[in-house]
């Protein structure tokens, strides 16, 4: 008598279709990080987006109440002048280390003129908290002391704070009486980008007058590209490299003498500006070509 034939029981998984469940999760995973970075990413740059145009409209504002073009320094209590300069200052930094140094506060300079106005601070000191970032002069920039305010019949260090975009970096400030750029700056030969060479600049060189009535000599460099990034420790705009020098600033020219707010964006680099945030797309030097593309 035939008897009647039972599938036995299935044992475990084989190696072979472990493996491809672990492929397809893997794969869900890295999907899902990914969609979850561009979804990070996105909100990221509406908040720079949104935090420019307050900028941008706390410029429009004063402006309206004092025609006439904005003023490009602070005169402190004590008569020192602090320039509203988008790059970094040479005296406080020299060599590689100015590859690294923190940017000029220009926005925090800003922003000590503006606030002043009572109609205009409530628009800027009423952003969210966490985007407000104290200016240490002292600390940020060694050899230069905190402006100082009047207060009755006596002065004390003046409070500065300048404002984060949504990748956690100071915004920037140009104004037009300072813009373009200023020192040597790294251009791509014959625009192949595959080899680099220096185009010499003079650095921006100013006399500021001090307290006491004396004077400063001080160098400011405002290069998009201020070293070969085929070596050392360039940051590349799109994330490569392997380190973290990043140009002065983007050189970025005023248009119609009017001041302009931008953020170096997610690569925190302002000389690579294809991924920067513009209040105001300005126009670039032609000598500095691509570099800073």
């Amino acid at each position: 008598m035939n008897r009647p034939s039972v599938a036995r029981p299935r044992g475990g998984f084989t190696y072979v279709e472990m493996l491809v469940v672990l492929i397809i999760i893997g794969l869900l995973v890295a999907i899902s990080l990914q969609v979850g970075r561009a979804v990070s990413e996105g909100g990221r740059l509406r908040q720079t987006e949104a935090t420019l145009r307050v900028l941008d409209q706390s410029l429009t504002a004063y402006m309206a109440e004092n025609p006439g073009q904005f003023p490009g320094e602070i005169v402190d209590a004590r008569g020192e002048v602090y320039p509203m300069i988008d790059g970094r200052c040479l005296n406080a930094w020299n060599g590689d280390q100015a590859n690294v140094a923190p940017a000029w506060p220009s926005l925090g300079l800003y922003l000590s003129v503006v606030t002043k106005n009572g109609k205009i601070a409530p628009t800027i000191t009423g952003l969210d908290s966490s985007l407000i970032q104290v200016v240490n002069f002292p600390a940020q920039q060694p050899g230069f002391t905190q402006p100082e305010e009047q207060v009755g019949s006596n002065t004390r260090a003046q409070q500065l704070f300048t404002v984060l975009d949504g990748w956690g970096r100071p915004f920037r400030f140009v104004h037009p009486k300072y813009d373009g750029g200023y020192g040597d700056v790294f251009k791509p030969v014959g625009g192949t980008g595959t080899g680099f060479t220096s185009v010499g600049r003079g650095n921006l060189e100013l006399q500021l007058p001090t307290a006491g009535g004396g004077n400063r000599n001080v160098r400011f460099r405002r290069s998009a590209m201020p070293f070969n990034p085929d070596g050392g420790n360039y940051t590349a705009g799109d994330g490569s490299g392997n380190g973290a020098w990043v140009g002065d600033a983007d050189e970025g020219l005023c248009a119609a003498d009017r001041p302009y707010f931008y953020s170096a964006g997610p690569d925190g680099n302002p000389g690579t500006r294809g991924d920067n945030v513009y209040s105001v797309k300005p126009s670039f030097p032609a000598e500095s070509g691509t570099s800073g593309q």
